[in-house]
């Protein structure tokens, strides 16, 4: 089940990059003389990704990587996009835990955890469709305070100056301190 969940999650997100790859190349040189890609928003600044204000909410599924449990994740990040390339938010998640049991060979189900973290990234092109690195480090709330941290790998596709979408992997620890691999899909807004 986890080798069917794992390749199931890679085969998504490589097809959605591929997407957005895709939509991305039949996006032409516009008649007006810009340049691929680069549109000219109201704050003046020309390109896909505005500094200034920006929040994202993201739903997430994932896989415990210790003992075969399962998560679901809601989050929601609010920030500041300090340049194309620079982001730096707070994050605020909402999500379900379970493992597996060894004792009782069976699935049980853990407190609901709420985590609260700082959220950095790194947009890597300045184009319609970029790849980006994030890293997270914060508190997960399950069961008491513990450390939170995380990396993620992801792709966005901007579908206005100010709305995108974004799909990514997070390998994160938490509770217990187990890893868990999530794939993430999100609207920036």
């Amino acid at each position: 089940m986890k080798k069917f969940f794992c390749s199931s999650a890679i085969a998504v997100f490589i097809m959605s990059i591929a997407f957005c790859v895709n939509a991305s190349a039949q996006w032409g040189p516009a008649s007006s003389g810009n340049s691929y890609g680069v549109m000219k928003g109201n704050s003046g600044q020309s390109g896909w990704i505005r500094t200034g204000y920006r929040g994202m909410v993201e739903m997430g599924h994932g896989l415990a990587l210790y003992n075969g449990g399962y998560a679901f994740e809601f989050t929601t990040t609010h920030g500041y996009q300090f340049t194309p390339h620079w982001y730096l938010g707070g994050i605020a998640s909402f999500g379900c835990h379970n493992t597996y049991d060894y004792s009782i060979y069976s699935y049980s189900y853990m407190p609901f955890t709420f985590r609260i973290a700082a959220d950095a990234r790194y947009y890597v092109l300045k184009s319609r469709v970029t790849p980006f690195l994030g890293a997270q480090l914060g508190l997960d709330t399950c069961e008491g305070a513990m450390a939170y941290m995380g990396f993620a790998i992801g792709g966005r596709c901007a579908l206005s100056e100010r709305f995108a979408l974004n799909i990514s992997m997070l390998l994160s620890s938490g509770y217990w301190m187990e890893g868990e691999l999530m794939f993430k899909v999100g609207f920036e807004f």
